[in-house]
């Protein structure tokens, strides 16, 4: 920058926008943290101050790595990912702020999602299980009730033959309706649904439809008194058997009533703990429902909230458009520096790279040629032992050679004067290098070799380190 002093008020302009975007963060994270999660001041304001820190570092991140190239495309390629990145922060940044700002209207909208979250609550709870379990008790307890003071000894409607008798009386009761309309149409031409027939009054038509009337009456008149017959009969049998009726009523009760109270005791629970829950929600997710809530019903809260956000957004990104907008431009004194200087640290690199390389190839060879010495002087000093070895090995068998030539020397000298050895003094069952029982005719006694017994000719290396057989 001491190089090109023309180009620090740009570059400080940009850097105070940064610093803006990061004053913008950490305002709205503390007024996320305390509207979130009510997190006290002495917690939100660090956190907010890290979160500064953090977006400050990111833009400038963005900033610093939109750098120069030869194609305009690619530079574009490079900010536009940039930009959306932005775009979200902005949309981060800018929620809290908002929801700050609206908070009169939020309120409102936050209490009109509690008071549609407690009545969907009531709705399903009426609805569900324990709702209906509790209808079932509360009619077993009142027929119980009824029959333990004696006027609900018995419920006749609950009787199937009853039940059956009432399940005819519809359809006999629309007969009588259909055909008294009939009659009335043909007599007077009333409540005609299709016409008459003919001229209207007492004829034949009209007597007809008299008839099924009068049917239908009388059917209808013997099903009621056969219900009303069947009920006198119920309850005549209910009277005689009242004390036992009273005792099982007396006796089913307390159950009933004590399921009962423990049923309606935990839906009281169950709304008082839902009430407690949903008046303590008032954190940033209902707050964003509000705020969706209030911008849906309300224009100015809704295009206030989008110009809100637009000015945030434009905050985050200004950074970045301009960075951006300088890709296009003719490369000013300060990108010269610049590339010159990343030019001559990436040759200072490379140099750097070569020597490392070279110091490695040294260090390569010298350990090769340390590594050549060693298996040389390995090499020979094996050749040296193993000579030696050899050397002892004969000197070794040699001397056991010599002393079995000794030891063998004595014991024909001393079998030649034993009887039955021939005039060489070796025994008759001696084996012959070229017969196997006789000497040929004309052999001297260098044309034989006396060999030692077979326990004896077990070789050199069996009466060194062998067992003898």
């Amino acid at each position: 920058m001491r190089q090109a002093p023309a180009d620090r008020v740009k570059y400080v302009l940009i850097g105070s926008a940064v610093l803006t975007t990061g004053v913008l963060a950490l305002v709205s994270m503390f007024i996320g943290l305390r509207m979130a999660v009510g997190a006290p001041i002495w917690a939100a304001v660090p956190l907010s101050v890290l979160w500064f820190l953090a977006i400050v570092n990111l833009d400038r991140w963005l900033v610093v790595s939109l750098q120069r190239t030869g194609h305009k495309r690619h530079a574009l390629g490079i900010a536009l990912p940039r930009i959306a990145l932005a775009l979200l922060f902005g949309l981060i940044i800018s929620t809290p702020l908002t929801l700050q700002i609206f908070d009169h209207d939020v309120q409102k909208a936050v209490e009109q999602l509690h008071g549609e979250a407690s009545r969907d609550f009531l709705r399903e709870q009426a609805n569900g299980p324990d709702s209906q379990r509790v209808k079932v008790l509360e009619q077993r307890q009142a027929t119980l009730l009824a029959q333990r003071d004696g006027s609900g000894l018995v419920n006749t409607e609950n009787d199937p033959e009853i039940k059956s008798l009432r399940g005819q009386l519809p359809a006999l009761q629309k007969d009588f309706t259909d055909n008294d309309d009939s009659a009335a149409c043909e007599l007077k031409g009333e409540r005609c649904k299709n016409g008459a027939k003919g001229k209207s009054g007492d004829g034949p038509e009209y007597q007809k439809y008299v008839k099924r009337r009068d049917a239908a009456k009388t059917q209808i008149d013997q099903v009621e008194k056969k219900i009303d017959d069947k009920a006198k009969a119920l309850r005549a049998a209910a009277v005689q058997s009242k004390g036992a009726v009273v005792a099982q009523a007396e006796q089913a009760l307390p159950g009933v009533q004590n399921e009962l109270n423990t049923l309606r005791q935990l839906q009281r629970r169950e709304r008082a703990d839902f009430e407690r829950a949903n008046g303590a929600n008032d954190g940033l997710l209902i707050r964003i429902k509000g705020l969706n809530r209030a911008a849906h019903d309300e224009g100015r809260v809704y295009w206030s909230r989008i110009l809100l956000f637009a000015f945030v957004t434009i905050l985050e990104c200004l950074p970045l458009i301009v960075r951006g907008l300088q890709l296009f431009t003719p490369a000013a004194a300060y990108e010269d520096a610049v590339r010159q200087r990343r030019a001559r640290d990436r040759q200072l690199l490379d140099e750097h790279l070569r020597e490392q390389e070279a110091a490695g190839l040294r260090e390569n060879e010298e350990r090769l040629d340390h590594a050549e010495y060693v298996a040389h002087r390995r090499a020979e000093s094996l050749r040296q032992l193993a000579g030696r070895t050899i050397d002892r090995e004969t000197r070794v068998h040699q001397d056991e050679l010599d002393r079995w030539e000794d030891e063998r020397m004595r014991a024909l000298s001393r079998r030649g004067s034993e009887p039955g050895a021939n005039e060489w003094g070796r025994p008759i069952n001696a084996r012959v290098i070229r017969g196997q029982d006789d000497t040929p005719a004309g052999a001297t006694r260098d044309d034989i070799t006396i060999y030692p017994p077979a326990r004896q000719r077990q070789g050199l290396w069996g009466r060194l380190f062998g067992r003898r057989r």
